[in-house]
């Protein structure tokens, strides 16, 4: 939250919109991801959102796009993925 209201005074103080990001962990039982896919994490500060959620797995499928070391990126997603299933397995489901 921090950076989100950092973003937005840098941005009113330089006539510039203000933007953050908040990365997540993008799976059902989680909190974060729930609220992200209701659109509860993009907070209006003058009509203007003040964070977009992006997920860790669409940070790595856009590295895998553009990236040089395929084997490296899916070598990445796959951990993530499985460091996120093991988390999940720890979640109470809501």
């Amino acid at each position: 939250m921090r950076n989100a209201v950092l973003a937005a005074a840098l941005g009113k103080n330089r006539n510039l919109q203000g933007t953050a990001v908040a990365a997540f962990a993008d799976h059902p039982s989680f909190p974060t991801s729930r609220k992200a896919k209701r659109g509860l994490m993009d907070a209006s500060l003058a009509g203007q959102s003040a964070i977009t959620p992006v997920s860790y797995q669409q940070i790595i499928a856009i590295a895998c796009q553009v990236g040089l070391d395929q084997e490296l990126w899916n070598g990445l997603a796959a951990w993530v993925d499985h460091k996120i299933a093991t988390a999940a397995m720890g979640s109470p489901s809501r």
